[in-house]
């Protein structure tokens, strides 16, 4: 038995994340044939786009990387002080090889 399966064979409509997925589910999927019953199958972007969020970096910091590094320490690391010597790395999403999380 497959969830998913009847989960889409009792639904009236279906979406995912973004077009490509949902692209790549149709083309690919093995319940393509059953995704494929459903007219309109939408997709909802959940990301955040680069420009909005390079206005959003500008506004906070002024565009500043190192200060945008010592707000990020600061908050989450309760740091006092920038510390350059630190790396910082952020993702955001499904840890999965389809996001390239390696």
């Amino acid at each position: 038995m497959n969830p998913s399966r009847c989960a889409i064979l009792s639904c009236d409509q279906w979406a995912t994340v973004s077009a490509s997925y949902r692209l790549d589910l149709l083309n690919s999927s093995p319940l393509a044939s059953i995704l494929k019953s459903h007219s309109q199958p939408f997709a909802f972007p959940n990301g955040i786009p680069k420009d909005e969020r390079m206005e959003r970096i500008q506004a906070a910091c002024g565009g500043d990387h190192l200060k945008a590094k010592e707000k990020l320490q600061n908050k989450y690391f309760k740091m006092k002080a920038l510390d350059n010597s630190i790396a910082v790395f952020g993702f955001v999403g499904r840890i999965t090889e389809q996001k390239g999380v390696n």
